[in-house]
């Protein structure tokens, strides 16, 4: 099982710093970084991330502002992590599919995903 994490700049290169910083002292294997503004070029190491993840793998983000913006498209990112059997962990705790509980997070993204079809 590996940690990846994902950091995205928002707004300045300190936050960008920081984001990498928590998730270094989270013991994450490995960061990856997009620091394009508004995904107005995608996301390409979001991308990339979510690629190397395997089966029980999980995905770590400080908040989960640092992901695509729009429930589309968040949607879009907890299918992708969920069809390759890893798992999705915001550093505050809120979102953690690890837990039993934090395991609906996924389903009721999945709900809101069938929902907006």
């Amino acid at each position: 099982m590996a940690v990846i994490g994902y950091a995205r700049a928002v707004g300045s290169v300190t936050s960008l710093d920081e984001q990498v910083a928590r998730l270094e002292e989270a013991g994450v294997d490995r960061v990856f970084v997009d620091r394009l503004r508004a995904g107005r070029e995608g996301y390409p190491a979001l991308g990339e991330c979510i690629g190397n993840l395997g089966i029980g793998d999980i995905l770590t983000v400080t908040a989960i502002e640092r992901l695509p913006r729009g429930i589309p498209a968040l949607v879009e990112v907890m299918r992708r992590v969920r069809a390759r059997g890893a798992h999705f962990r915001e550093l505050s705790g809120r979102y953690d599919t690890t837990t039993t509980g934090g395991a609906a997070f996924f389903r009721w993204i999945e709900q809101i995903g069938e929902r907006l079809e």
